[in-house]
């Protein structure tokens, strides 16, 4: 299998640790929704380094309470399980969380919302708002560095060339890999998302207190909207479905304003 396939089947999709710490100190509050927690890698760094939280340093709670860990994919839970990061796991997507109204203080989601199809990005960034009281910490690339052109590019040619079958499984890991949409700091403003101006690692830090949040104000999303449709064919086989996936983001940055020519996203 080539280096592509085999990192992300292998370790789930994990982000740059130096933007995510700085958002983790926006912590607040003793229990912590981990939305879009992959492997569970941010969770140990919030556990290992909760004395730099707002929670500590601002609040004097000294340790958390309860760690949320939610995502999408069966392979992501179950490395997470292994490290044994959260004190409980929840296989869910984005846009229905398995948890209840005001369950936790903070929701994190780090590095999620751009791999989501268009129509969901509203209906996450809602449950976002429904499942925290006192915070909800989003990052998210800014749009020149939404897609890797050089990368992308590369990926669909060795993906022609691809000998290798590909099951759904392996599929829906590295379509949950791909940047489907982007999200300016001007629509995240008027959702009630707050940020330094800062970009980390191509991305921003954006935090909102969930009672001021109105997801609504997101409105249409730019991005692609629904995945590729399946041939009967592509049952047992995946990679012409994943091909025109890669070929839909290459239309997407088309429409990109800026788009930098070595951004951090494929």
């Amino acid at each position: 299998m080539r280096d592509f396939r085999l990192w992300h089947t292998t370790t789930a999709q994990v982000s740059p640790p130096p933007l995510v710490w700085e958002a983790l100190q926006l912590v607040r509050g003793a229990t912590v929704a981990d939305v879009g927690c992959g492997s569970g890698a941010y969770g140990f760094l919030l556990r290992a380094g909760w004395g730099h939280t707002e929670s500590w340093l601002q609040q004097g709670i000294t340790r958390p309470g309860a760690l949320h860990g939610l995502d999408n994919s069966p392979h992501a839970t179950e490395l997470a399980e292994r490290h044994r990061i959260y004190d409980r796991l929840h296989l869910c997507p984005a846009t229905a969380l398995t948890l209840d109204d005001g369950a936790v203080d903070t929701a994190v989601c780090t590095e999620t919302l751009e791999h989501l199809y268009a129509p969901d990005v509203v209906p996450a960034v809602r449950e976002l708002a429904r499942v925290a009281t006192q915070r909800v910490i989003v990052t998210t690339p800014v749009p020149e560095h939404i897609v890797n052109l050089p990368e992308l590019l590369t990926e669909i040619q060795d993906a022609r060339q691809d000998p290798d079958p590909m099951p759904y499984e392996e599929y829906a890991v590295l379509e949950s890999a791909l940047h489907k949409v982007w999200l300016s700091t001007e629509r995240l403003a008027a959702a009630g998302f707050e940020t330094d101006g800062e970009v980390v690692r191509g991305s921003r830090i954006y935090h909102a207190d969930p009672a001021k949040m109105n997801p609504e104000a997101l409105g249409d999303v730019p991005g692609i909207s629904v995945p590729p449709p399946a041939a009967p064919d592509e049952v047992s086989d995946w990679r012409a479905r994943y091909i025109q996936l890669l070929t839909c983001v290459r239309e997407m940055a088309d429409t990109v304003p800026g788009l930098a020519t070595a951004g951090a996203g494929r």
